[in-house]
């Protein structure tokens, strides 16, 4: 599931501060259109700004792990 910045794909809106839950078991998120802000926190910096995968023994539970903890992401 791709987690898109707010705009995408017209004109992508940059620096916003991404709440980012721990992933649980069976879940891997990759950055792609992310950067480091001020301290720990991490903020959008493109379009697509997050991949998350999920892992299991079937396709939709994959999908289902997958789209679940994106809908917890925040920007």
């Amino acid at each position: 599931t791709v987690v898109a910045a707010e705009g995408y794909p017209e004109r992508p809106r940059s620096d916003d501060p991404i709440s980012l839950p721990a992933a649980p078991p069976g879940v891997l998120v990759f950055h792609a259109g992310t950067k480091r802000g001020e301290g720990s926190t991490i903020r959008t910096s493109g379009g697509r700004v997050l991949a998350v995968t999920g892992v299991a023994d079937d396709f939709d539970t994959a999908c289902r792990l997958s789209r679940e903890h994106s809908a917890m992401i925040q920007f």
